[in-house]
C-alpha cells in the first residue's frame, strides 16, 4: 500500500502554505491536527503552523484542546500555550457545559475553563454529557 499524503485547500481549490501530512484532522474552531515527522501539531486555515511537537492531541473546543507530551497530559490555548498549572494521564475535550473530565493519580474528575477541580470528583468512571 502506497504512502498517504494529505493536505488542505481554500475555497477557490488551492493547496494551503504549510505542505502535506502523513494524518490530518478535520478544522475545528478555526485549527485543525496534523502529523508529521512523528509528531502532531496545530495548523490555522492558512496553513501557518502552530508549534507542538505533541505525541497525541484533541481536537478544539471551547477554545481549549488536550495534547498529551512526554507522558503528560495539559491543555492549550489556540497559540499553543499550557492554560492550567495541572497535568493529567488523561483529558476528554471540553464540552458545551464548560468541563472537561481528566484522570489524575488514577481518579476521574471534572475541571472548568479556569482549570479549577469541580467538588465532588474522584470518581471511578465518568460519562461526558
Amino acid at each position: 500500500m502506497a504512502n498517504r499524503e494529505y493536505f488542505f485547500v481554500d475555497r477557490a481549490g488551492k493547496e494551503l502554505d504549510g505542505g502535506r501530512y502523513d494524518k490530518a484532522e478535520d478544522f475545528s474552531e478555526g485549527l485543525a491536527a496534523v502529523f508529521k515527522d512523528q509528531q502532531w501539531f496545530f495548523i490555522d486555515e492558512t496553513g501557518t503552523e502552530i508549534p507542538g511537537g505533541y505525541n497525541s492531541v484533541g481536537n478544539f473546543h471551547q477554545g481549549f484542546a488536550w495534547v498529551e507530551k512526554d507522558r503528560r497530559v495539559f491543555f492549550i490555548d489556540k497559540t499553543g500555550k499550557k492554560v492550567f498549572d495541572d497535568d493529567y494521564s488523561r483529558a476528554g475535550d471540553f464540552m458545551r457545559t464548560g468541563l472537561a473530565w481528566v484522570i489524575k493519580d488514577s481518579q476521574y474528575f471534572f475541571i472548568d475553563k479556569t482549570g479549577k477541580k469541580i467538588p465532588g470528583g474522584g470518581y471511578e468512571e465518568q460519562n461526558s454529557f
